[in-house]
Formats: structure tokens, sequence, C-alpha cells
């Protein structure tokens, strides 16, 4: 996992726009759902230890899965919002504050 997270930080750090990055997620993704999808769900070997870490990989695929998927939907969610802000605020006008009257005292 530790290899993929300095892989993402590399690419975050070279990349010129939110697009590169999202393309780069979306590859990411794509692997590791295929990894997971075509790979075995249980290593059957002879050696417990070896299971064990079989075992411990597949929880860590799905993990880093998660954790593409997260950074994809917040990246994705930020650049919608940064393209849909420019937008909101051309259509905003400013309205003066209207003056109160004063009508006497209120009745509770």
């Amino acid at each position: 996992m530790n290899q993929h997270y300095k892989a993402i930080q590399e690419n975050l750090d070279n990349a010129e726009t939110p697009q590169n990055i999202e393309e780069f997620l979306k590859r990411c993704i794509s692997y590791t759902e295929e990894d997971l999808l075509q790979g075995q769900l249980v290593k059957r070997s002879t050696s417990p230890m070896s299971n064990i870490a079989h075992s411990l990989e597949v929880e860590c695929k799905q993990k880093l899965l998660k954790d593409f998927q997260n950074l994809n939907y917040i990246l994705h969610d930020e650049t919608v919002g940064e393209r849909i802000r420019p937008q909101e605020s051309v259509k905003r006008e400013v309205m003066p504050a209207k003056e109160k009257k004063k009508t006497g005292p209120r009745l509770r």
C-alpha cells in the first residue's frame, strides 16, 4: 500500500491539472478492481502463513480501492464546485437591505 500511496503523491506533485489526477485515479481504480475480481479469493497453499498473507493482501487492496474512490470523489466534487461557483456569483445581485418600519410596541 505504501508504494501506491507514494505513486499517488508523486502524481499529485507532477500533475498540471485536476483532470490529470482524475485520469490517474480512474486508472488505479480500474486496475485494482480488475485485480480483485480476477484474483484468487483464497490461496490454496499448505502454509498457513502464506494463506494469511494472501488474505491480508486482499484486504489491503480493498482498502486501497476505497481510498482511490474517496480521493476521486473529493477531487470530482471540488472541480465541479469550481465550475459552478463562478456562474453562481454572476447570477447573484446585491439587494439593498429593506428598512424596517417602526409600528409601535408588539403584543406577545
